[in-house]
């Protein structure tokens, strides 16, 4: 009985030897770094302007909960989660998002006092997990449609007119404007002085209200 035994245990420790040899003959997988915020979930890739040229990927993911209101009451929350892909040490261009072996961001929502939901982006960084806000607005409607079910987050265009700070058009001339970005699906004509392309759209949410966009 202890011979059959050592020599099952045996057999166990070839197969398993001959498996990690087989491993490691194969193509490692690349996984993507585990996002800081936990909890994140519906993580989406979308190809987005980089300040240097060209394109980087950005993932982008939401954290569940309620949907958000344009007049939220209640503590901060954390909504959306994103990370630059960051290709060739490229920067995300609207936002100016590092890539994610230096940053992540976060998106938090919060009751300012004033009746209308403010939203901070967030720099989390990636060695000390410090967070520091880059930028901040209110949550202004973007389109009216059907409520969704959950938590969405994506980027596009708003066919109503959305004051977006300047600092976040980095392909607009003027150093203030109300721009009316109308739909790039809808090929309609813009009041703004640069179109700007699907991939430099700005941060689309769903709300209570249909679709909301973070805007001055």
């Amino acid at each position: 009985m202890i011979k059959k035994r050592w020599g099952r245990v045996g057999g166990i420790a070839a197969v398993g030897a001959a498996m990690i040899v087989v491993l490691k003959a194969c193509t490692p997988l690349t996984m993507a770094p585990r996002p800081i915020l936990d909890g994140v979930v519906g993580v989406s890739q979308f190809q987005r302007e980089a300040q240097e040229g060209g394109l980087v990927t950005v993932d982008a993911g939401v954290l569940p909960g309620p949907l958000p209101d344009l007049n939220m009451t209640g503590p901060p929350t954390t909504l959306a989660w994103f990370s630059n892909e960051g290709a060739d040490g490229k920067h995300e261009k609207r936002y100016g998002w590092k890539p994610r072996s230096d940053a992540e961001y976060e998106l938090v929502l919060s009751n300012d006092g004033s009746g209308r939901t403010k939203w901070t982006m967030n720099e989390i960084n990636r060695a000390t997990r410090a967070r520091a806000s880059i930028h901040s607005g209110h949550l202004w409607a973007c389109e009216d449609y059907h409520a969704p079910a959950a938590r969405e987050v994506g980027f596009r265009d708003c066919p109503r007119t959305v004051p977006y700070d300047s600092a976040g058009l980095r392909s607009s001339r003027a150093s203030e404007q109300v721009v009316s970005f109308a739909s790039y699906l809808k090929g309609s004509e813009t009041r703004s002085e640069e179109a700007l392309s699907p991939q430099n759209a700005p941060i689309w949410i769903s709300c209570t209200s249909g679709c909301c966009t973070m805007g001055r």
